[in-house]
């Protein structure tokens, strides 16, 4: 069989290495051409990995180059693609991970290399407090002229929240898999899923076939801090994936962000830890994120402040303290309001109220409030 198909041979390779990504990425870039490998001979790999010959094995075994040549075949029949990590479409911030897989699976329309990726987790059991957080985060980021592409691991909760979220606001989203494009799990995601192939995609390393195994979701994590410029965590247990994948975040050198809880909650004790060991930006609304990363669109800004202006005209007293702090500075939580105004809780607490039944201001996250 002529060895002439760079993307037949790097999906071979992408198999045979398997979980071993670095390995392999060090392999491509050790030749001036993926087909060279193929035409090594045993003794030579054998000498290139002395404690691991099953890979010399594997390389010269001609049936992983005939099952690349069957999955290119189907992926490419099912409408996906496969992308080389040398081709233009491959997420160029990934590309930076040492770690990175050298071969993408993708299905979709959405830029993979946007200009704003933000990547949003978070844990299975969504509280309500967290899927609202999480819905007006995304909702107040889609106002922006430059739209961000959301990417989410199309889980249960926080995940699917994000995804859906993207699309009722018309950004793209990415999903990253931890099986084949063949199967998306959970299966009560498939509509969803559906939905954001026509309006961003579903990306994975791995091939056809594969099942959901544990491992592969760990796996699945660091494309997804990869190939974002931040990654949001809106709630998260002490462990997990979501912990796991801001970890990632910082070790890829990517701003983290993370969502306040009570201290109650079980749900918001990774985020809370986040941010009390100063690992993630405390983030009680969008403009957090557009402030950390210079998203800030100074038309919005100026047309934000004119708003502003006009809140405490006729007003009492207290409510002009509340409007006039939050004009200079939101949001704001309850106790940095009081030091703000001067009030007491009594009034604040009587102001506040008011206000929010006027629909003039809103609770963004766990007592912290803005002008709506």
């Amino acid at each position: 069989m002529p060895i002439d198909d760079e993307l037949v041979c790097a999906c071979a390779l992408s198999r045979i290495f398997a979980y071993n990504c670095l390995a392999s990425r060090q392999l491509v870039e050790s030749v001036d051409s993926i087909q060279e490998i193929f035409k090594m001979t045993w003794k030579s790999l054998a000498q290139v990995f002395p404690k691991h010959t099953g890979y010399a094995d594997a390389i010269t075994d001609p049936s992983n180059l005939e099952w690349a040549r069957r999955e290119l075949d189907f992926i490419r029949e099912s409408g996906a693609e496969a992308i080389f990590i040398y081709d233009g479409d491959y997420p160029k911030r990934l590309v930076n991970c040492p770690d990175a897989p050298i071969v993408l699976y993708y299905k979709g329309t959405a830029d993979l290399n946007a200009s704003r990726i933000l990547a949003v987790v978070g844990t299975r059991s969504a509280t309500v407090y967290g899927r609202n957080v999480c819905r007006e985060i995304i909702s107040t980021l889609s106002e922006n002229p430059v739209k961000p592409l959301i990417v989410s691991g199309l889980a249960y909760g926080i995940d699917i929240v994000a995804h859906q979220s993207a699309l009722e606001c018309g950004l793209e989203t990415v999903g990253c898999m931890a099986t084949g494009l063949d199967r998306i799990y959970p299966s009560q995601n498939e509509g969803v899923a559906t939905r954001m192939i026509g309006k961003g995609g579903l990306l994975t390393d791995f091939t056809s076939g594969t099942e959901p195994y544990r491992e592969n979701f760990v796996r699945r994590n660091r494309i997804i801090a990869g190939m974002a410029d931040a990654v949001l965590v809106v709630e998260s247990k002490d462990g997990g994936g979501s912990m796991i994948t801001a970890r990632l975040a910082t070790d890829y050198d990517r701003e983290l962000f993370a969502v306040p809880g009570r201290t109650t909650d079980i749900c918001s004790r990774g985020t809370n830890a986040l941010i009390e060991n100063d690992r993630a930006h405390l983030t009680v609304g969008a403009e957090t994120i557009e402030k950390w990363m210079g998203w800030r669109d100074p038309s919005r800004e100026e047309s934000r402040g004119k708003r502003k202006e006009t809140l405490s005209m006729c007003d009492t007293p207290e409510k002009r303290k509340i409007l006039n702090a939050l004009r200079k500075d939101s949001p704001l939580s309850v106790d940095d309001m009081k030091i703000a105004t001067g009030l007491t809780f009594q009034e604040m607490s009587v102001a506040l109220l008011q206000l929010e039944m006027e629909g003039r201001i809103c609770i963004t996250a766990a007592n912290y409030y803005d002008l709506s």
